[in-house]
Parts: C-alpha cells; sequence; structure tokens
C-alpha cells in the first residue's frame, strides 16, 4: 500500500548555495554571540572559532573569502585594533576634520606656557575630566561640524567651545583664564592632520556661576574652517 507524503512537509535536503552560505553565517553569528559572555576568543580553553565571513567580488560564483578582523575587537594588541585588514590589503580610514582640529587646539593649549601657569602649574585640558582633578582646569565642550563646501572645493566649517571651570571667588579667574585660551588660539595658523586650517576666529566668552554657588565657568567659543588636504 502506498503512503501518500506530502512535499510541502518534508524539509528539502538541497537548498540554493546561496541560503547554505547564509545560514551558515547566522550559526556563527550566534557562536560569536555566546562567546561574548565569556573569554575572548582565542583564550586558552575555549578553542578555535572561525573568524567572520564575507562575500567577494565574486560572490556571485558562490566563493567568499575570511576577513581578518583585528585581534583588538576580540582581545589582543590595540594598537592593530585601528583598522580592518583582509587578503587584499588595508583601507586607511579618513581623518576626522573635527578631531583634527580638537588635537590641534588641545596641543597648541598645553604648550602655553602662561595658561600652564595660570592652571596650576600642569597642562589640565581634558576632552574627558578626571575624578578629582583639582580647579582650575579646562574641558572641551560641544562640537559641531558642518558642510562648508563650495561647487569645486571639500570644506568644513567648526564650532567649537571650550569651558574653564574655577572654584576661586568670583570670576576673575575664569576670566583670566579665558582670556590666555583667547590669546593663543584666535588667528592662530595651527596644523591639522590630513587638514588645512582656513581661519579659526573667537566669536564670544561668557562667564558664569554654577548652581552650587561655588563653582565658576567660563564658556569660550571658537568657529572654524578646515578643508582637506
Amino acid at each position: 500500500m502506498g503512503v501518500a507524503t506530502n512535499s510541502e512537509s518534508i524539509p528539502s535536503l538541497t537548498k540554493p548555495r546561496g541560503i547554505l552560505i547564509a545560514s551558515a553565517i547566522h550559526v556563527l553569528a550566534d557562536r560569536r554571540s555566546d562567546d561574548r559572555s565569556g573569554p575572548p576568543l582565542g583564550h586558552p580553553g575555549q578553542g578555535h572559532v572561525p573568524g567572520p565571513i564575507t562575500f567577494s567580488s565574486s560572490q556571485k560564483t558562490g566563493e567568499f573569502e575570511r576577513v581578518s578582523l583585528s585581534s583588538g575587537v576580540w582581545g589582543g594588541s590595540p594598537e592593530s585594533a585601528s583598522s580592518n585588514t583582509t587578503e587584499r590589503g588595508t583601507t586607511a580610514m579618513p581623518a576626522s576634520a573635527s578631531l583634527a582640529l580638537q588635537s590641534a587646539v588641545v596641543a597648541a593649549l598645553t604648550a602655553n606656557a602662561a595658561l600652564t601657569t595660570a592652571t596650576g602649574g600642569t597642562a589640565r585640558v581634558f576632552d574627558d575630566v578626571p575624578p578629582k582633578t583639582p580647579y582650575p582646569y579646562l574641558s572641551l565642550g560641544q562640537t559641531i561640524e558642518r558642510d562648508w563646501s563650495t561647487g569645486t572645493d571639500d570644506g568644513r566649517e567648526h564650532t567649537l567651545t571650550l569651558h574653564v571651570w574655577s572654584r576661586m571667588s568670583g570670576r576673575k579667574q575664569v576670566h583670566d583664564i579665558a582670556a590666555l585660551v583667547r590669546a593663543t588660539l584666535h588667528q592662530s595658523a595651527l596644523t591639522l592632520d590630513g587638514h588645512r586650517l582656513i581661519n579659526l576666529r573667537h566669536e564670544f566668552t561668557e562667564a558664569r556661576r554654577e548652581p552650587d554657588n561655588e563653582t565658576y565657568r567660563a564658556l569660550v567659543r571658537f568657529r572654524a574652517v578646515t578643508e582637506p588636504v
């Protein structure tokens, strides 16, 4: 007696190559997700886990290449975490104009002897202020980057704010330090990594007392225009 079968209820043993590869990628992704809660990949006792897989330009023929991510992503030397390397070479990321400007500004401020003296004898200019940092000090505030390109040239407009913090009674100290910041940066010719500084101008300084009634802060705002080298 023949047995009736429903072809739709029985999984197919043969799948298109694209589906098989997609399934393999899904399995590898699940294994990586599980491993993140334990030791880094390659840690003794964990066994070897294959690296991520990505399709190459020849994906239409079913071929694929293995990408070797920098070991710093999953544990390893942080020096190697700056780029993704494939068998076909390394692609460098373009330098951020905003970050290049901030780095140049911090370098100029920390190199100013008068400003160093005003902040207690050490150059205290921070992006992320360490805990229990003594007053006075400077911190990087809000930065805004806008497209400033013309029909033929690429460019960026920047708004950069610096904060001066003090616990000295009254606003005199924050005003004095803000004046040194302005003298250091206004219309200065800073050297930027991967970009050229067209101009850098001071826009305004505002001093205020904070809600704790003990801390004073000055906001020093600058506008800059850069273009890629």
